[in-house]
């Protein structure tokens, strides 16, 4: 046989080969477009906490803007109601991870929605990415669970010490919401002040419904209290506030939780605000990232950033770079997020724990002063 026909020949059969091959889609096949990655966002966006969920949409928004345009086209936000009530919250869980297939969430922020959904998160290997101050119980939650907070303990403890060594508050009541939260900062508050030597006179506790605490504050004057501790949130702050004001209940020094650092407590109640002490992580002096986000956040809302809003800001920032950094891969995102460390981040530079709760360089006491929010000079 002529050698230049049978090369030719086993060209042809080589060529027909190759295009059956592609027609297949086994050769010179296109890469699939890339599928975005759904991230879900549980938070309060109704309810007697609806401000705190809009703190957190305005945070993740300024973090979303931030994003190149091609990785923004990469990502898609799900956004969902749990109102800070157990039951829509593990609703919202559970249409993210069985209807959405998210697998990484940020929020939940409050403790009501952050416990009944840990069974859901924990048992599908989500990643959740709490933005609330944890308790005792969140704190020791599973692998797959972070929060960018400190606990609330540790608030109370420098709050509660404060009070008895610096103001020299002996007799304190303890005024609380019903909930998880609540009881949490109470029972904190109290051990460590009783720990230091000072006595909790009177604890009197109010459902987050209420529209009226006048008997319990009734109550808590008839023991004659130095100072009193308002372990509350949201409207029914605002409330106790101004009732406690009503019931003229002296030169008692007042104290807050690190919820008090809210811009309706300004807006609502200027003066009642005046003199609260309160708790909040961060750096006594601040860091260029705290310094670039409050102005981020001052010219898009016209208004002083919060802890939560930053919160969710360096959520979103952190989740967003590791998901990049480890091409979506979910068990890279764990590792990475486990091992963060010295994180310069809006409230303060913070690291993780082993349990994956963040540990501040300092525990600021702040109050109010001619209307604004700052750092107590004496602590």
């Amino acid at each position: 046989m002529d050698s230049r026909l049978a090369i030719g020949g086993a060209i042809a059969l080589a060529i027909a080969l190759i295009a059956a091959l592609s027609a297949a889609g086994w050769l010179f096949s296109q890469p699939a477009s890339q599928e975005k990655v759904k991230i879900g966002v549980m938070a309060p966006f109704s309810g007697q906490t609806a401000w705190w969920g809009e703190y957190i949409r305005q945070g993740i928004e300024i973090a979303f803007e931030e994003l190149p345009e091609k990785e923004k086209q990469n990502i898609e936000l799900v956004w969902e109601d749990d109102q800070c009530l157990s039951q829509p919250a593990v609703s919202a869980a559970q249409k993210l991870v069985f209807a959405d297939g998210v697998k990484f969430v940020i929020g939940p922020l409050c403790n009501e929605s952050t416990i009944p959904t840990e069974e859901i998160f924990e048992g599908n290997k989500i990643i959740s990415l709490t933005t609330g101050l944890p308790n005792d119980k969140i704190a020791s939650m599973g692998a797959y669970h972070f929060s960018f907070l400190p606990e609330i303990k540790e608030l109370m403890k420098e709050l509660a010490k404060f009070a008895f060594e610096k103001k020299e508050s002996r007799r304190a009541a303890i005024l609380y919401i019903q909930g998880d939260y609540g009881f949490e900062n109470y029972y904190y508050f109290k051990k460590y002040f009783e720990d230091s030597g000072g006595k909790v006179v009177s604890e009197e506790s109010f459902d987050i419904s209420a529209t009226d605490v006048k008997t319990q504050i009734a109550k808590i004057k008839a023991q004659n209290p130095d100072s009193i501790l308002i372990a509350s949130y949201g409207p029914n702050l605002i409330l106790v506030l101004k009732q406690i004001e009503e019931a003229s209940l002296g030169a008692t020094q007042r104290y807050g939780i690190n919820a008090f650092e809210a811009q309706q407590v300004l807006q609502e109640a200027p003066l009642l605000a005046e003199g609260v002490i309160y708790p909040k992580a961060g750096s006594n002096e601040a860091t260029q990232a705290m310094l670039d986000y409050a102005e981020k956040y001052r010219e898009k809302f016209g208004a002083e950033a919060d802890v939560y809003s930053a919160n969710a800001y360096d959520s979103f920032k952190i989740l967003a770079a590791t998901i990049k950094e480890c091409k979506s891969d979910s068990g890279c995102v764990l590792q990475e997020i486990s091992g963060l460390k010295g994180y310069a981040g809006a409230n303060g530079q913070f690291s993780l724990d082993e349990r994956g709760v963040a540990k501040f360089e300092q525990i600021l006491l702040k109050t109010v002063k001619n209307g604004k929010f700052v750092v107590l000079e004496s602590q």
